[in-house]
């Protein structure tokens, strides 16, 4: 049977404020889980979301998460994310680029097993890689 290995989700929900939706956050109650095949997930243009939830360290395939154009983004889950990550890339997310600094951010630590974190943020034209 085919899997799933690429999602590409593009401005679905304006009122989404945490991705994958929590159990309290799904008002229609039948959203689906993310495959577990995945190894890429691009999320874009999601205006109020502010979390990405902690199911999403079950995705144990994962080796890229590409996130942009998501300007209330600021949280991580506190577990993390998936060990399998080889490329996280954040473009215009300023909140949660802040804290994915080498020199100081929040999030550091939580980024050093990817070998390619990659950003930035038209407002000031930073970039930041490790």
């Amino acid at each position: 049977s085919p899997l799933c290995d690429d999602l590409q989700l593009a401005g679905c929900d304006d009122g989404m404020v945490s991705f994958p939706p929590e159990p309290q956050d799904i008002r229609l109650g039948n959203a689906l889980p993310l495959p577990a095949s995945l190894t890429s997930l691009g999320i874009s243009r999601f205006p109020n979301l502010e979390r990405l939830s902690s199911s999403i360290v079950d995705l144990q395939n994962l080796t890229e998460l590409i996130i942009e154009d998501c300007p209330k983004l600021k949280y991580f889950p506190e577990k993390g994310l998936p060990s399998s990550l080889l490329r996280l890339r954040l473009e215009r997310c300023p909140l949660i680029g802040e804290k994915c600094r080498k020199d100081g951010g929040r999030y550091r630590d939580l980024l050093t097993h990817i070998p390619y974190v990659w950003g930035f943020e038209v407002s000031t034209t930073e970039i930041f890689y490790y």
